[in-house]
């Protein structure tokens, strides 16, 4: 189409009227304003988003459906077509039917709420070309089954007040849409990632998701990778309640995350955690908690942690703000709360194998200073960005165990700092006293 022409451009086909002006210079001003609109319009023909929602038929063949039986879906923007990355949304789960009810009727519950376009700040994929993954193929899924993603449910029941849990069909049928509809199934890297509930549900489903691959590419099976963010649920010798420990009790709460999973009927979990305890006559539900599923997962990990996970101290823990927060002095209850809480993820995370790549932060948050880190506007660890910790561990294959150091001995070092786009001394970490 032939582009709007500004008076000023206009001009210059008036010729006649340049005086002092030559042909050749004029039609070199002409081609350079030409020039410049033709640039402009390559920067706004940046990559769309686009809202994918199941149709009925396939949500129902494939109990691919939300909480409140609406069809799930999934947004995707299609950039490099060899290299992938899919996200999975969290936020929390149905503890009870009056969580699932409420959840229903909202985003995190039906695809009727979603938005044209994915929410950046729910996700890693924020338009930063300092991002690893910035020019890969994105895929985000949205969380609507509050199930952590292991929900098989193919019909409403009862637990959850009516409802449906699907997660895991959801992400079953969002990988073949993709396969068939995209150049996802000609993948040559395919990184799998999510936050929090997210988080679980990548490391529960890694390698299924790489068995699904198998019959999904079209070619080579892609390199796989995994990487979950805040999903380390829980940490070892934790949960413990925060009135048992300032009572000087140190009881582990057995079985909890089963427990704290009772809604989700018939979950879907690791089959090498299965196998795993069926060899030591532990008990199946001991594979909701990812510090058992992580030692058995074949395929390719980095994991990114806060070594204080706020929502565990205050929600698993049970420790309320007013005793457990980034102002909490190390000498008080709450302040050795945190510091126990972070002793303990420290202690897991250096647990794991030596090819499992790491990048642990000390601030008192849950998720939202590593999507900082990955999307690229994190303020880092010791002057190592995130990409630049990835890029060694991925491309370079080289270990990557990367701690950032604490405060005040054992205790976070401040809040979640704002991202590294904001002057400099805004981001200046706050000791704790």
């Amino acid at each position: 189409p032939t582009p709007h022409l500004s008076p000023t451009t206009v001009s210059l086909f008036r010729l006649p009227a340049l005086r002092g002006c030559s042909l050749k210079m004029a039609m070199k001003a002409l081609l350079l304003l030409l020039g410049l609109w033709a640039v402009g319009s390559q920067k706004s023909e940046e990559p769309q988003v686009k809202k994918v929602i199941f149709t009925e038929e396939l949500a129902e063949v494939a109990g691919a459906r939300c909480l409140d039986r609406s069809p799930a879906g999934y947004y995707f923007k299609a950039q490099d077509p060899s290299r992938w990355v899919v996200f999975l949304q969290g936020g929390g789960l149905c503890i009870e039917a009056v969580d699932c009810q409420v959840r229903a009727k909202g985003p995190l519950g039906s695809s009727t709420k979603w938005g044209d376009t994915w929410n950046e700040g729910d996700s890693i994929f924020q338009n930063q070309s300092e991002g690893f993954f910035h020019n890969w193929s994105q895929v985000f899924v949205p969380y609507c089954s509050g199930d952590m993603w292991l929900g098989t449910a193919r019909k409403r029941h009862v637990l959850p007040g009516a409802l449906q849990m699907s997660g895991h069909h959801i992400l079953g049928t969002v990988l073949e849409h993709l396969a068939s509809t995209t150049d996802f199934h000609a993948a040559s890297d395919i990184v799998f990632s999510g936050t929090s509930a997210g988080g679980v549900g990548v490391i529960q489903h890694a390698d299924w998701f790489r068995d699904q691959m198998k019959t999904l590419a079209s070619g080579k099976l892609p390199r796989m990778t995994v990487m979950p963010l805040a999903g380390v649920f829980f940490p070892q010798k934790y949960p413990v309640l925060f009135a048992d420990f300032a009572l000087g009790k140190r009881n582990v709460m057995d079985n909890f995350m089963a427990r704290y999973c009772h809604m989700i009927e018939g979950g879907f979990l690791h089959q090498g955690c299965i196998e795993a305890a069926n060899r030591t006559d532990k008990r199946i539900s001991s594979c909701f908690d990812v510090s058992n599923v992580l030692p058995q997962v074949k395929t390719d990990v980095f994991i990114v942690q806060s070594q204080f996970d706020r929502l565990q101290v205050h929600d698993l823990g049970l420790c309320p703000p007013t005793s457990c927060s980034q102002r909490s002095s190390p000498n008080t209850t709450g302040g050795r709360f945190i510091s126990y809480f972070g002793t303990q993820m420290n202690a897991t995370l250096k647990d794991q194998r030596p090819d499992i790549g790491i990048f642990a932060t000390s601030w008192f948050d849950h998720d939202k200073s590593l999507k900082y880190e990955v999307s690229g506007r994190g303020v880092g660890i010791g002057g190592i960005s995130f990409s630049a910790a990835f890029t060694k561990w991925y491309e370079q294959r080289e270990p990557v165990h990367l701690f950032a150091e604490t405060c005040n001995g054992s205790s976070p070092c401040g809040p979640c700092p704002p991202p590294s786009d904001v002057p400099e001394e805004t981001t200046v970490r706050t000791m704790l006293i």
